[in-house]
C-alpha cells in the first residue's frame, strides 16, 4: 500500500498541470490508502484537498468519493453526526452517479445500525443493493452490511444467504473475514453445527493469507461467539484466544465493544416489518 501511494503521488505530480482531474482523483486514492493504513489525520487532509479541488473542477465523482472517505473517517472515530453529514453531502453531489451514491447509502445504513435503528439500516442497505453495480467487490460491501443487520433483526437465514454470496466471489479480505463470521453466527442461530464448523475451517484458511489484522481479530471474536452459541465451548475458547492474541500484538482497543455494537439489538426506531423482510429476501434471492 505504501508503494502504491508513492506511485500515485508521483503520477499526481505529473498530472497536476496537464490533467487536473487525474491529479484530483489521485488525492482520493492516496486518502483511501492512508485511511487503510490507519493514518486518519493524513487521510482527512488528502480527502479535504480532493473535495476542494473536485468542487472547483465540477468533478462530481471525485467529490463524492472524497466526501464518502471523510464520512468513513468520522464513522470509524465514532463521530456519527459528522459522518452522516458527509454521506448526505455525497448523496447530493453524485445524484446521477449510482456506483458512488451506493457507497453513501451504505455509509448511512451503517450509521443507522450503530444508532440501533435496524429497520432504517436494512431499508438503506436494500436501497444500496438494488442500485449497486454488478462488481462483486462493491456489492460485497453492501451484503456484509445486510448480513449483520439481518442478524440483529432476527433473520439468520437471510444473513447466511448474503454471507454465502460474498464467500462465493473474489472480494476484499475485510469483507471475506466479516462474511465468514456472519455465516458462523447465522448458522449457530439456525442450529447448523456443520456450517459453523465449515465457517471455522474457512476462518483458519483466511488467517493464513490475510494481511489486515483488525478484520481478522473481529472475525475470530465473532467465530468464538458462534461456537459458544453452538455449544462448542472448547473451540470457542480457542477462537477467543486467537482474537485476544491479535489484539495484544497490534495494540487494538475496543474490538469487543465494536463486536457488541454490530450485534446489538435495535434500541430505537420501528421494528423491522414483515414487508421489509420480504423485500429483502426477494432482492437477495435474485442475486
Amino acid at each position: 500500500l505504501t508503494l502504491a501511494s508513492s506511485l500515485i503521488s508521483a503520477a499526481r505530480a505529473i498530472w497536476i498541470d496537464s490533467a487536473p482531474r487525474g491529479a484530483t482523483l489521485a488525492l482520493v486514492h492516496m486518502g483511501r490508502i492512508a485511511r487503510t493504513l490507519g493514518h486518519h489525520g493524513a487521510a482527512s487532509t488528502l480527502y479535504a484537498n480532493a473535495e476542494r479541488d473536485a468542487r472547483k473542477l465540477g468533478f462530481d465523482v471525485a467529490r463524492g468519493r472524497a466526501l464518502i472517505g471523510q464520512g468513513a473517517i468520522h464513522q470509524e472515530a465514532g463521530r456519527l453526526k459528522e459522518a452522516e453529514k458527509q454521506y448526505r453531502a455525497a448523496v447530493r453531489a453524485v445524484s446521477n452517479i449510482a456506483p458512488v451514491q451506493v457507497m453513501a447509502w451504505l455509509g448511512l445504513s451503517t450509521i443507522a445500525h450503530r444508532r440501533g435503528d435496524v429497520a432504517l439500516s436494512l431499508d438503506l442497505a436494500l436501497r444500496a443493493l438494488l442500485d449497486s453495480p454488478t462488481d462483486a467487490r462493491r456489492r460485497a460491501e453492501v451484503l456484509v452490511n445486510i448480513s449483520y443487520a439481518a442478524l440483529v433483526a432476527g433473520q439468520p437465514a437471510v444473513a447466511l444467504k448474503t454471507a454465502r454470496w460474498v464467500l462465493r466471489h473474489r472480494v476484499h479480505e475485510r469483507n471475506r473475514c466479516l462474511a465468514i463470521a456472519a455465516a458462523a453466527l447465522a448458522a449457530a442461530r439456525l442450529g447448523r453445527k456443520d456450517v459453523v464448523r465449515h465457517s471455522v475451517a474457512l476462518a483458519r484458511r483466511e488467517s493464513s493469507t490475510v494481511s489486515l489484522p483488525y478484520p481478522e481479530a473481529l472475525m475470530w471474536t465473532f467465530v468464538a461467539r458462534a461456537e459458544r452459541t453452538a455449544g462448542l465451548q472448547t473451540e470457542s475458547r480457542g477462537a477467543a484466544s486467537r482474537a485476544k492474541t491479535l489484539a495484544a500484538r497490534h495494540g487494538f482497543r475496543g474490538f469487543e465493544a465494536e463486536a457488541d455494537r454490530m450485534l446489538a439489538a435495535g434500541a430505537v426506531g420501528p421494528a423491522v416489518s414483515s414487508e421489509l423482510v420480504t423485500r429483502l429476501e426477494l432482492a437477495v434471492g435474485a442475486l
